[in-house]
């Protein structure tokens, strides 16, 4: 997963409605008054599409943006939901067992255009602490095999699709594109953490889908939702999310605290690494 996520992508640009093999078509960069990024998608195959996404965060915006991966149950209520179009969007989000401190299995259901059927992603998040050799951190998210138990069968009508991806936070370099505005002035990397999230998601019926719904998910949804994602965490920082706030309150002795321990233990490392 960390190789995919910083090897640099072999691109092309998005000039054409679909792309295949090892290239991924790029784009372009999001500027959305306080943050830069990059996004990149690719069709593989019939059944499988893939999405990378960089970010420059600064070190105040850690925290909250990593409560917004914890609260996985207040998915939908941030998360872009359309209804022209076509209704498209996540429905549901919900916890399905709390491994331990910093990993879960949850189950997203999510919306699709008629005639096709409700989709649901089942991912089995798992956090990896690499703060004292590498000054990382990582989130691993697959989809288990159902057992009939902690991940239940597809309901009837329902197609569950695979995921894999995940999240990488490390210092950001500082000749990374993404530290360039939109005016071409550059910032300074050794303020930011780089946020990387690379998603695979494997759709049976993905060869079905007509290219205007493909697309309207590649070149809209998906910056849409990432934007949604970095606008969240803001508002989580300036305290505008109670919803977020009571929870984060609530596991503070048990969770928020020692993240807090483990970000300030990152950020030492950093600063040793200079």
């Amino acid at each position: 997963l960390i190789i995919q996520l910083i090897a640099p992508p072999k691109t092309k640009s998005s000039t054409s409605s679909s792309s295949s093999g090892e290239e991924w078509n790029k784009l372009g960069e999001r500027h959305d008054g306080k943050h830069n990024s990059m996004i990149y998608y690719k069709i593989v195959n019939s059944t499988n599409l893939m999405t990378r996404i960089e970010t420059p965060i600064p070190p105040s915006l850690l925290v909250p943006l990593l409560s917004v991966l914890n609260e996985t149950e207040l998915y939908s209520t941030w998360l872009p939901y359309y209804k022209k179009p076509f209704h498209l969007g996540v429905s549901s989000s919900t916890k399905l067992q709390q491994k331990s401190r910093v990993s879960q299995v949850i189950k997203v259901e999510v919306d699709v255009p008629w005639p096709f059927a409700k989709r649901e992603v089942v991912i089995d998040a798992v956090a990896l602490d690499d703060i004292e050799e590498t000054g990382r951190i990582a989130l691993r998210m697959v989809t288990p095999k159902s057992d009939g138990d902690i991940v239940p069968y597809p309901k009837k009508g329902v197609l569950r699709q695979e995921f894999e991806g995940g999240f990488l936070f490390l210092k950001c370099p500082s000749d990374h594109p993404s530290l360039v505005d939109k005016n071409g002035k550059r910032g300074e990397g050794e303020d930011k953490i780089l946020v990387y999230f690379f998603m695979s998601i494997d759709d049976k019926k993905l060869h079905l889908f007509p290219q205007a719904i493909i697309n309207f998910v590649t070149r809209i949804v998906i910056g849409k939702a990432w934007d949604m994602f970095l606008h969240v965490a803001e508002e989580i920082k300036d305290g505008k999310r109670p919803d977020h706030s009571a929870a984060i309150e609530e596991k503070k002795e048990v969770l928020y605290n020692w993240v807090d321990e483990r970000i300030d233990a990152m950020f030492e490392r950093m600063k040793s690494a200079e």
